[in-house]
This record gives structure tokens, sequence and C-alpha cells, in this order.
């Protein structure tokens, strides 16, 4: 009877392997089936996601592009600028883009923009300076202005100037001093020139 009685115990205690490793398998199937949903689901999300920033940035482009044309309304951009030859330009060969208007001889010129002030043709013998200016619609780094003063058509004395930059609308103006060159009564001229290329007219004048 003991016998009997230890082989139904261990009857009763030995492991079912075959069930263990079924119970086993499906456990692991159904986490394996978690991850794989969560893994679904993390995609979805991401997309989802991507799809509200697509989104988003496509809002913030049509903002954008609406405020630019508001601006563009109350602000329209500056044009170009474009040099041309106004009417008595002289164009300068062999300096670039120069074309010259406006010679004349003054009493004075204008600080703010040296631009020629009280033009004239005619000096009292005691005036303090006799100023020549031309107006450079364009002209170009380097190029050397001159300027010649002739009394009775001698050339009596002259003056230069290279220009640093690229200018436009530009005044470039020389003037003349009695205390080098004594203002003697009689007919005077002076001429520009550009890199030894006169500048047209030139400018007559006469001292009383």
């Amino acid at each position: 009877m003991l016998a009997l009685l230890l082989t139904g115990c261990r009857a009763f205690t030995t492991t079912d392997v075959p069930a263990t490793l079924q119970a086993e398998g499906t456990a692991y199937q159904s986490e394996a089936t978690a991850l794989a949903e969560t893994a679904v689901a993390r995609q979805v999300e991401v997309f989802v996601t991507a799809q509200a920033a697509s989104t988003d940035l496509a809002d913030l482009d049509s903002i954008n592009r609406q405020l630019i044309a508001t601006a563009r309304a109350v602000v329209p951009p500056t044009p170009g600028r474009e040099i041309g030859v106004a009417p008595g330009a002289v164009m300068t060969p062999g300096t670039g883009l120069s074309a010259f208007v406006n010679t004349v001889v003054s009493a004075s010129i204008r600080e703010s923009d040296g631009c020629p002030d009280d033009i004239r043709t005619q000096f009292p013998a005691s005036i303090a300076r006799i100023y020549v200016s031309t107006t450079a619609l364009a002209i170009s780094a380097g190029t050397t202005l001159r300027a010649s003063w002739s009394y009775a058509g001698q050339m009596v004395t002259e003056d230069s100037y290279t220009v640093p930059t690229d200018q436009s609308n530009f005044c470039i103006w020389f003037f003349l001093d009695p205390t080098v060159v004594p203002f003697t009564p009689g007919e005077w001229s002076v001429t520009l020139s550009a890199n030894d290329t006169p500048i047209q007219p030139t400018a007559t004048f006469t001292i009383q």
C-alpha cells in the first residue's frame, strides 16, 4: 500500500511539460502581438504628427506670402537705378560708363551736395573764389578728373581729382583761387576732362 501511495503522489506531483510549453508559447504569442500592435500605433502617431507639422508649415508659408503681399502693397519695391543719357550729356570713352551734364562756373557751391550755387559768367576781380562744376550721371572708381584754367587762351593752372568709388548723380567741382593765380580782368575759360578726355563744353567767363 505504501508503494501505491508513493506512486500516486509521484503521479500527482510530476510536471506536465507539454502543457507548460503550450502555456508559455501562448504567452509569448500574446506579448508579440501586443508589441506589434504598439509599433503600428506608434507609426500611426508619427504619421499623424508629420501630417500636422506639414499642415502647420503650409499655413505659415501662406501667412508669410500674405504678409509679403501686404508689405509690397504698402511699400512698393524700389526699382533698380537706371543710368541714361540726359539731353546735353557728354559720354566719355575709356572710363566705363560716364556721362556729364551741367558744366558751369559759379560764385559758390552748396556744402550739402557740392553742386553749384550762384551760377554766373561774370565775376568781379575782388571775388574770393571762382568755381567750376559738372554733374556725373555715372562715373567709375579710378577715373581722374582734371580742371585746366586758361586766361586769354593760355593755360595758367590746373588741378586734378581721382574718384575713389563708383558714383552716380555726382557733383564734381574745382575752384580758382586768387592767392594762387591773380584774377586778371579779361576773358577766361576752364576745361574739365576725365582720364584726359575733354568734357564738353568748355566753360567761359569774364573777370571784370
